[in-house]
């Protein structure tokens, strides 16, 4: 069963994809997609509490919650942006989040910089690797298309850090198969009648919801599009994460998504006019910083 973690990785990555592109190629607004989503999310994961203790520590509802709030307006714009840009070009922003990660852990743990200087070849590596970052992104905001997207994906690329940094919060704070399950269920528990009540009294294009629009067909086969993704992603990811003798070699897998994508977009016969080289060598520099930092 050890050798399963690569192909579970990869399987994560690809489905990422699926998720993105049924934003592009159906362009719903993402407050509908995110609220059918988590509408499944909690009829599914419902019947684990009759099955499975939850959690006692109140520290793991607090991060979690928080996490449901900050990722729901996160997802939505994710989808807004992919609708508008195409799941390519976010695809090749979203890594992004690596360098933002990385800079938020570091003000979080000053004291790891010790490890870092007794670590120069590791250090020298993740430097290259920031360097990367920097540049790479640099050269994607001067295209047109990928500049715009970065823009808009500002607060999403910091909400998925900080989700990042809160989930692992949530799982120091709890057993690990309970914190994997109530961690799905609970962040939708709280994240669901936040986005319903913001939408319903909102009058926002970003996240004002009509219920007449959500309860239908359309919404709801594309949110089942998503929602069947996205659990095969949570499920391959995790259990991915349990084989791996190291967890940043799942976490460099899930990042090869952007490469996965243009692949898709071959198969398709899709053009993209957005600048595809820079996106991935932030993608490879992203990947490389994840494998130096988490080892």
């Amino acid at each position: 069963m050890d050798i399963l973690w690569p192909f579970l990785s990869v399987i994560a990555a690809i489905v990422l994809c699926g998720n993105l592109l049924v934003s592009q190629i159906y362009k719903i607004p993402g407050q509908y997609l995110v609220v059918g989503l988590r509408l499944l999310v909690l009829i599914v994961s419902l019947p684990i509490v009759f099955f499975i203790p939850a959690p006692d520590d109140l520290r793991f509802y607090i991060a979690v919650g928080l996490n449901g709030i900050i990722a729901g307006f996160s997802d939505i714009q994710t989808f807004n942006v992919a609708a508008k840009h195409g799941g390519g070009v976010v695809s090749r922003v979203l890594p992004f989040q690596i360098f933002i990660i990385f800079i938020m852990w570091l003000i979080l743990h000053p004291e790891i910089i010790q490890e870092y200087i007794a670590r120069p070849l590791n250090s020298a590596g993740i430097l290259v690797a920031l360097a990367g970052c920097v540049y790479f992104s640099s050269h994607m905001r001067k295209c047109s298309i990928s500049n715009d997207a970065m823009k808009s994906l500002i607060f999403p690329l910091f909400g998925y850090a900080i989700g990042f940094v809160l989930a692992k919060y949530a799982f120091d704070h709890s057993p690990f198969h309970s914190g994997v399950y109530y961690y799905i269920l609970f962040q939708t528990v709280v994240q669901l009648p936040c986005l319903l009540a913001c939408g319903l009294i909102s009058d926002k294009p970003f996240i004002k919801i009509d219920l007449r629009q959500l309860f239908t067909k359309t919404i709801f086969i594309t949110a089942g599009f998503i929602f069947v993704f996205w659990m095969i992603h949570m499920i391959a990811k995790n259990y991915a994460n349990t084989l791996t003798p190291n967890p940043s070699y799942v976490a460099a897998l899930v990042l090869t998504t952007p490469v996965w994508m243009l692949i898709i977009y071959k198969i398709m016969g899709h053009r993209e006019d957005a600048n595809a080289k820079a996106g991935i060598g932030l993608t490879i520099s992203a990947i490389l910083l994840s494998i130096l930092n988490l080892n």
